[in-house]
């Protein structure tokens, strides 16, 4: 049977709803209305000192509660009845099908775009926001607002794309409806091979930068007509990946 989609402009408009209520944050949760847990249940025991105290201002003055992905969990199955609950690291891998490390593309800062913080320390991504409109209305390319559910002690807020430290993103088209991207937007690299080097030049000699892997999407800066590597945007800095295991998107 099919996945039934979510248009993106349902779900950017629950987005915005749940931060202008100051919607709240309790882990796990994904839009529940925290007035129906007791104050002793699991919900407010897993918490201690001034996280436990907030999670109880949320259940006292919130209507409904998220945690990071449960945004996306609680919002879709709003609209279909069905429960998508995963973690944030599974809707990168599993939810997103165009997607990359570093900075989101400008190609793909379009309303209802995950981004998402990967943690070196932990190895895996440990959080998940959603762009939802550019700061600038004439500036898609640049700043965003972002909204998340941040944390205990934040709730779900508006965030700058700038001011966080966003280091992946994607579109999760697993289960939300993007329509038609925009053709005039600058073009981007997908990764067709599981694992690539990214190098510094073109060419199996060039010193690695890092690896990208199937699915990721790299900034677009041109290619080595010589060799066929296309030139890519990778964490800031200029790389090259094979165009046996790339192509232009």
């Amino acid at each position: 049977m099919s996945i039934q989609r979510v248009a993106i402009k349902d779900f950017v408009s629950d987005l915005k709803a749940a931060e202008k209520r100051r919607d709240g944050y309790i882990m796990g949760s994904r839009g529940q209305d925290p007035k129906k847990w007791a104050k002793n249940s699991w919900w407010f025991t897993k918490y201690s000192g001034a996280q436990k105290n907030k999670a109880l201002y949320w259940r006292e003055n919130a209507q409904r509660v998220w945690d990071c992905n449960g945004l996306a969990e609680g919002i879709y199955e709003d609209h279909t009845g069905v429960n998508i609950n995963t973690k944030a690291r599974f809707n990168y891998a599993q939810w997103c099908d165009v997607k990359g490390e570093g900075a989101i593309p400008a190609r793909y800062r379009v309303p209802g775009a995950a981004v998402f913080i990967h943690s070196a320390s932990k190895g895996y991504i440990t959080h998940v926001g959603y762009l939802v409109e550019p700061i600038k209305a004439d500036s898609p390319a640049g700043d965003w607002w972002v909204i998340e559910a941040r944390g205990v002690m934040y709730g779900v807020v508006k965030t700058r794309l700038s001011e966080r430290g966003w280091n992946r993103g994607g579109l999760v088209q697993k289960y939300f409806d993007y329509g038609d991207m925009p053709e005039n937007e600058p073009k981007t690299i997908k990764v067709t091979g599981e694992s690539v080097n990214v190098r510094a030049e073109p060419g199996t000699g060039g010193r690695v930068l890092g690896v990208a892997h199937s699915g990721d999407m790299l900034e677009y800066g041109g290619e080595d007509s010589a060799s066929g590597w296309h030139k890519v945007n990778y964490k800031g800095k200029i790389g090259w990946v094979s165009g046996k295991y790339s192509e232009v998107g």
